[in-house]
């Protein structure tokens, strides 16, 4: 009863959204009873897909609110120090992709004039809650929003926090993620089609344990779509040999690359933690322990540079990845909880170290 007065409070907007139902019927016909299917279905996987049908489902239905938008293109614009002008570029070019993937928007972003305005409103409510520090404004006479010049400056934990916003519509925008790392990955040479569609086929599969992937979708279309999105903005050319980047758009492919930064350089950290099981088995608490230790080690001397790559969950998955792949081992004595243990697996499988690192450098050169 003493709380009532914080039932009166405003506390902000609930949006709830309903796509179109399932059917089993129907689900079942385009899988399981379907002889043109593109993956092999059996009763034993037909729940972890039909799993990954719901997700996908309740992804197209989220409604993108400014908040999430916004950190969206701050975590785009830059590491620490961004300005309002790297922001709002920021903010049109995810807006052109929202629009594109068809995303529900919040009443509030439906207007695209008034899109400068709501990128300086959601900026300064940030300000307000501590999210981000305001360092500079410079604001004259008779300015419109498009030429003011405003720095901020983000913390490192209130990055985790804009990161957080950020997941919540990444999936809108992972395959220009995908494509714009691939492209970056070649350094500056022309990209053509075949290498980029390998390239994102690659990075799909590497994280398959962080984003829902319909296993159904034509990889080679999804990705000509973003290729052809990305060509009418200007922020690639298509040449005879492949795509190559215009000069002075390179910052917004990295901005897209961004991104999922933190899940390379997470992937990064586990990897490079695996000298540890060289020649031994450590239980999963040591391992996790050293994992930690070796994430804080790296982003201190630089090779790792968001604090959101030294995520415990982000870590978790890694190394389920590689578990999956048998590059890691695991063996139990008695519970899991008492006694799981992590070693190297004698077939010494390929962890695509090069090709991860290869990627890293993307993000080096910013």
């Amino acid at each position: 009863m003493r709380s009532r007065d914080v039932i009166r409070k405003r506390w902000g907007r609930i949006w709830v959204s309903f796509g179109e139902p399932i059917y089993l019927r129907d689900f079942f016909a385009r899988t399981i009873d379907s002889s043109n299917a593109r993956v092999k279905y059996t009763r034993q996987n037909i729940p972890y897909f039909l799993g990954y049908e719901i997700a996908h489902r309740i992804n197209r239905v989220m409604t993108v609110v400014p908040t999430a938008f916004v950190a969206s293109a701050a975590m785009a614009a830059g590491l620490r120090g961004l300005s309002f002008q790297r922001v709002l570029r920021m903010s049109r070019l995810l807006y052109g992709v929202l629009v594109e993937e068809g995303a529900r928007l919040a009443s509030s972003m439906q207007n695209q004039p008034r899109l400068e305005r709501l990128v300086l409103e959601t900026l300064e409510f940030f300000h307000k809650e501590g999210i981000v520090r305001k360092i500079r404004e410079d604001v004259g006479e008779g300015q419109d929003d498009s030429e003011m010049e405003v720095e901020f400056e983000v913390g490192e934990r209130n990055r985790r926090q804009l990161d957080y916003y950020k997941n919540a519509i990444l999936h809108h925008f992972l395959p220009y993620c995908f494509v714009a790392a691939a492209v970056l990955s070649g350094g500056g040479k022309v990209a053509s089609r075949e290498r980029i569609v390998e390239e994102v086929r690659f990075l799909k599969d590497f994280f398959r344990q962080e984003f829902v992937f319909l296993p159904e979708e034509d990889l080679g279309e999804r990705v000509d779509k973003a290729l052809g999105a990305m060509v009418n903005w200007g922020l690639l050319w298509r040449v005879p040999t492949g795509y190559s980047t215009p000069a002075g758009r390179r910052p917004e492919l990295l901005g897209l690359a961004r991104l999922i930064q933190g899940y390379f350089e997470s992937y990064f950290v586990v990897g490079s933690s695996l000298r540890y099981l060289a020649r031994r088995r450590l239980s999963q608490r040591v391992f996790m322990w050293r994992v930690r230790i070796n994430g804080r080690r790296l982003y201190r001397s630089g090779k790792v540079k968001v604090p959101e790559a030294l995520s415990e969950a982000n870590y978790m998955n890694a190394v389920e990845y590689l578990l999956q792949e048998k590059i890691l081992v695991r063996q139990v004595e008695g519970t899991v909880k008492e006694g799981s243990f992590y070693m190297l697996s004698r077939e010494r499988r390929a962890i695509h170290w090069r090709r991860l690192k290869r990627f890293m450098e993307v993000y080096m050169e910013a």
